[in-house]
């Protein structure tokens, strides 16, 4: 059997990370005897190795460390029996842990790709939802979104998710409410959503005036694709991205300016030739063209897939 103190031993070289965090425990809890040894793991396969092969049952610092160093290392094995034990073991313990920890881990497992953990987390983070802020509940409105092949009742919940957010919207950070919006967007073209539109496109006008802007300039073409994609066509909100956009264009990948000139013109938002023309002349200086683009390996399948930045945003 380990021994705590084994585990609770300093480690030379790794400081500053949210996983030592669980080292001193969490809101008062006690510290998780695991850290130590997630801490010492150099990929996610080492670390789900280490969930499995204990026999000690996850506290909600043990889960919160092995979240956040996952979230750390940015990637997870898809498969295998490490995994399957390593996400038993996480569903048995969720449910006797706090909201905030049933949210941590649907967003990190959407983040990672996850499906199976992501899909357990959900109805727990529903269930306990009163219990958790705003910011919290628009992020998960973005983590179902990101959820490889997601069942439909998920879908349909996140919807129903965010339009309770609605009132709540103008409170919301400019980077949850981003998420909140570019989430709804991925999955539901908007219909049956109008209160939740005009409050969404309120707040983008007063985030998109506050200088200095807190979005990346890729998240400004998303956020604007979002909008668009959910029905607003109000000349202000296109006007508020035009001046945040003009001065970000050198910065945009040509992906992102493919996908603003797609948005402009299929709107054909004559009122914002000027930006559709710097577009076309960013576009022109990259070199690149649809012929420079590698062919799909595999054809196109007629099912459901999530919307990104190159679908239509029209109805």
């Amino acid at each position: 059997m380990w021994c705590a103190g084994f585990f609770l031993r300093p480690i030379a070289g790794i400081a500053g990370t949210t996983a030592e965090a669980a080292l001193r425990g969490s809101r008062g809890n006690r510290p998780s005897l695991l850290a130590a040894e997630i801490l010492r793991c150099a990929d996610g396969a080492q670390v789900l190795r280490v969930g499995a092969a204990t026999q000690l049952p996850f506290s909600e610092a043990d889960l919160q460390c092995f979240l956040s160093r996952l979230k750390e290392l940015r990637k997870m094995p898809i498969s295998g029996s490490d995994l399957r034990s390593f996400l038993k073991k996480v569903e048995d313990s969720l449910p006797k842990l706090s909201p905030e920890t049933a949210h941590l881990a649907l967003t990190i497992f959407a983040e990672l790709r996850c499906r199976q953990g992501a899909v357990f987390a959900w109805p727990l983070l529903l269930e306990h939802r009163a219990a958790l802020p705003a910011a919290k509940l628009a992020e998960a409105v973005w983590a179902a979104s990101a959820v490889p092949s997601p069942p439909k009742d998920l879908l349909y919940q996140a919807v129903g998710l965010a339009r309770e957010l609605t009132p709540q919207l103008p409170e919301l950070p400019d980077e949850a409410l981003y998420r909140c919006v570019y989430g709804l967007a991925r999955i539901h073209s908007g219909r049956g959503s109008a209160l939740y539109l005009r409050s969404a496109q309120r707040c983008a006008v007063q985030l998109l005036q506050r200088r200095p802007l807190q979005l990346m300039p890729r998240q400004l073409v998303r956020f604007c694709w979002s909008l668009a994609r959910l029905g607003c066509r109000e000349n202000v909100v296109y006007e508020a991205f035009e001046n945040s956009l003009r001065d970000v264009l050198d910065k945009l990948q040509y992906k992102d300016l493919e996908a603003l000139y797609s948005i402009l013109t299929e709107l054909e938002r004559v009122n914002q030739w000027k930006l559709i023309h710097d577009v076309e002349r960013a576009m022109a200086s990259r070199g690149e063209d649809d012929s420079a683009k590698r062919p799909r390996k595999k054809p196109f399948r007629r099912r459901w897939t999530r919307a990104d930045l190159m679908h239509t945003v029209l109805a």
